[in-house]
Parts: structure tokens; sequence; C-alpha cells
């Protein structure tokens, strides 16, 4: 028997312009004409579902995975019968969602990461992964879409903590088969895994994302000073030759767990990443930190939309989605939709949203 993780999140939201963020700590102020976000409906899904993530590569080509049918019968803190749920991937169209076999699939659990850049010239990839439980055996599942299917790939120790494609190929971080190892990481080349040697100041990978193949970088953390508890946020840049490790953020001296969740490239002296409660933002020299509200519960996910303005996603909170705009934070409403993941549609102000609403799976985007 295991303790039962709660199912929580979804959504999304949109648009502005924003200023580089000056303070350690920015107020709440009312801005005009903020956006909200609309649900999507989705396929019919069995009950108690739930999306872990969405890619979009174009307003008309949007993917979704998570789980449903996933199922615990309560007693004190754990589950008496537990059923893991069956995987979940969907891509919209425009008009409507379609579901593709995933081949090589074996028991239950989630789709936990979908990846695509199909609409990259460079690229045109779409991967995903996740687990199944047979048992009381997990097995970890990745797999690249063919076009009709998605087709099980092999990979070095099937223990998946991250994959992310683009215009610098394909990347995958995996953890190590103790929590305190340290994480491998590799690169698709052609139809075999490259591993990559990283800086030392990487100990645990979160995300790895390449605006080109010379300017991709990499975040996670390190282990503290000896004495000081905790980890602290840790990245890295790949020059298309090597990875350096990138000096880190100075946070609070009151910080114990706060390595790096995501990281969004946007310019060569442009890079803005999240903790679990700080927004930072890299110019090329230093880290600029602000303070995600108060109020908030632990970000989850960043994106950057095309006028700028970096969007954080919460998986539970009174508030779910926030913008940062001109050095101030903006509560975004999410249709009460719980968010696990976002993304901006590439080139707009645009933004989807996938999570949960209550105990069902829920999808969100703004105009």
């Amino acid at each position: 028997m295991r303790m039962r993780r709660s199912l929580a999140s979804a959504a999304i939201a949109v648009a502005a312009v924003l200023s580089v963020p000056a303070t350690l700590s920015a107020p709440m102020t009312a801005h005009a004409a903020e956006p909200e976000a609309q649900e999507v409906p989705l396929p019919f899904l069995w009950a108690r579902s739930e999306l872990h993530d969405v890619a979009v590569t174009g307003p008309d080509d949007v993917w979704a995975a998570g789980v449903q049918g996933v199922f615990c019968l309560p007693y004190y803190e754990q589950c008496v019968i537990d059923l893991e749920g069956n995987p979940v991937v969907r891509r919209w169209t425009g008009t409507s969602w379609t579901g593709y076999p995933l081949n090589g699939w074996t028991g239950n659990g989630p789709i936990e990461h979908v990846t695509s850049a199909a609409g990259e010239t460079a690229a045109g990839e779409t991967w995903i992964a996740g687990r199944g439980r047979t048992g009381d055996v997990w097995q970890g599942y990745v797999a690249r879409f063919d076009g009709s299917s998605f087709q099980k790939v092999a990979t070095p120790s099937g223990r998946v903590e991250r994959i992310s494609t683009g215009a610098a190929g394909t990347w995958l971080a995996e953890r190590a088969a103790v929590w305190t190892g340290r994480h491998s990481l590799y690169k698709r080349t052609g139809s075999t895994w490259t591993g990559v040697e990283l800086p030392a100041e990487i100990h645990t990978i979160t995300d790895v994302q390449a605006r080109t193949a010379t300017d991709v970088w990499l975040v996670g953390a390190r282990a503290a000073e000896a004495g000081t508890p905790g980890r602290l946020p840790a990245a890295a840049h790949f020059d298309g030759t090597s990875w350096t490790g990138v000096p880190p953020p100075e946070l609070p001296a009151d910080v114990e767990d706060h390595g790096f969740v995501k990281v969004v490239p946007v310019g060569p002296d442009d890079v803005w990443a999240i903790t679990t409660e700080f927004l930072t933002h890299w110019d090329g020299d230093d880290w600029t930190v602000v303070r995600i509200p108060e109020e908030s519960w632990r970000s989850r996910d960043l994106v950057v939309d095309a006028s700028g303005v970096p969007w954080v996603a919460m998986p539970a909170s009174p508030s779910y989605l926030f913008r940062y705009v001109d050095g101030a934070w903006q509560d975004v409403p999410t249709a009460a939709v719980g968010l696990h993941a976002i993304a901006a549609v590439p080139g707009t102000s645009t933004i989807w949203g996938a999570g949960a609403k209550g105990n069902d799976a829920a999808a969100v985007r703004t105009s």
C-alpha cells in the first residue's frame, strides 16, 4: 500500500508587455484588460482523470498528456485499493481531439511529459514519456510519434526525469537509481542516446530547453553549502560544443529547498527561470530575483509569450496563474482549473493550460 498523491491541476492564460523585474518582492497590482482563460472541451475520458503536460506548436496543433481512470479507496491516509489508471495522449487539430496508439506501453500509469517541435524547421519531432506499473514493478516509457502512432524508444535506464525536443535536437534527463544520486543527461544522436558530461554544479536536472542549436539551457539543483539545509538552484549553458556552469542567483538565507523548476531562454542574454517560490531573470551577467505572490502554492510551470511576458502556473492555490507585467504580479482567472502545465502558441499571446478541475481533466486557452 502506498500514499496516494492527490489529484490537482490544469489550465492557462495569456498576453501583455513586460519590464525586467527589479525587486525581490513585487506587489500585486490591478491592470486593465486582464486576460481570462476559457475552458476547452475535452474528448471523453474515464472518471478521475488529469492532464500532466501540454505542448503547443501552433494554434491548431496542441498535444495534451495525462491519465484517466485513477482510483483510490482510502483508509486513513493510505489506499487499500489502488488503480493507477491508463495513459492519455490527445492532439487538438483545431476542431477536434485525436488519440493515437501507444505501441510498447505496458501496465497502468500516466504519461507525464509531452514535447513537440513539429512546427519548427529544424525539428519536426514529438515525444512523450511516462511510467507504467505492472503489479509492484514500475517501468519507464519513452516514445516518438511517427505520424500515425507512438513507437516506444529504449532509454539507458528507463528512469525518465525530463524529455525535451526542439531546435537543438532531443534531450533526455534520467534520475539516478537512488534519490540522492546524480542525474544523467543524454542527447538523441541518430537512433541512439549519447551521454553528456555535466558541469559539476548540476546534481539533479529538472528542465532542458533550447532556443537554438548553440543556445541551450539546463537547470536543476545542487547541494547547499556544508551546514546549510536543502538544495539551491543550478544552471548550465550549452554553446553547441560544451556545457558551462552559470553562477546561481542569490536567494534569501532562509531558502531551504529551491532548485530551479523550469527555464525559458528568450534570447542570448534574456533567460527566465523559476524555483518553487521565485521568478528569476538572467541578463547575461547576473540574475534578478522576484518573489512569487505569497498566497501562491509552489510554482509548477513557466512560459514567456510573444510579447515577452512571463506566466507562472500553480497546481493548487487560491489563484492558479499569474503573469508579471510592469514590475507587478497579476492574477489571471482560469475557470477554477488547477494548473500542471502551460504552453504558449509560438508568435502569439495565446496560452494553453492543462490540469484538472476537481476530479476531472481540464484544459483552458486564452485568445
